[in-house]
């Protein structure tokens, strides 16, 4: 009996440590690939990146810390008669004590929401001030974003969704050359021939 007892708390160990180990690769290699592909080759910011995984590492030892006070003051006590069955021998796949797994999986995966949600929400409005463009690949379909500048945000409209600001290019532009010293006269009257700002 002691033997087995010694054997299951060793294959729990390993199965513990190997699934933190594989849950930490996999947060280490998708904030990386986020940030990497982002940037489209470019320098991939680091600071930014250690802030990521610092989230989802404060959110990790935050359930670790409520997991390890629930054990003690609740599984162990007033909830006794459920978390009985995790100390005994498995008979089957499951068992009663697996209802604390799913009931603390609803207020887990609704943090992490919440953390993600709000980091991106703060990237978003950092972008906006730095009248930096989103990304053009992976957010245009599902939230598009197009160019944070002043002539765009007149053209956004309600009506396209989360926020939308479409391009706003006029195709007698790429008629006109620009000018590298400014614009002359008879520029300034053929700019307002077609209704464009010379200054633009």
């Amino acid at each position: 009996m002691k033997a087995r007892k010694r054997s299951e708390r060793r294959t729990y160990l390993v199965a513990a440590v190997m699934s933190r180990l594989g849950v930490t690769s996999m947060a280490v290699a998708a904030v990386y690939y986020r940030f990497s592909w982002q940037m489209e080759g470019g320098a991939v910011p680091v600071s930014e990146m250690f802030g990521t995984f610092a989230l989802s590492v404060g959110a990790a030892v935050g359930m670790e810390f409520w997991a390890r006070w629930a054990h003690r003051a609740l599984w162990h006590a007033s909830l006794w008669h459920m978390h009985e069955s995790h100390h005994r021998s498995c008979e089957g796949p499951f068992e009663l004590n697996d209802v604390f797994a799913i009931v603390n999986a609803v207020p887990a995966i609704s943090l992490l929401g919440d953390v993600a949600s709000r980091y991106t929400i703060w990237t978003i409005l950092r972008a906006s001030r730095m009248g930096s463009s989103w990304d053009q690949r992976s957010w245009r379909r599902s939230v598009a974003w197009t160019s944070w500048k002043r002539s765009s945000r007149e053209s956004a409209r309600p009506s396209d969704g989360f926020v939308r600001i479409p391009a706003r290019r006029s195709p007698l532009r790429s008629v006109i050359p620009a000018q590298p010293h400014g614009w002359g006269a008879d520029d300034q009257n053929l700019q307002k021939g077609f209704g464009l700002d010379a200054r633009a």
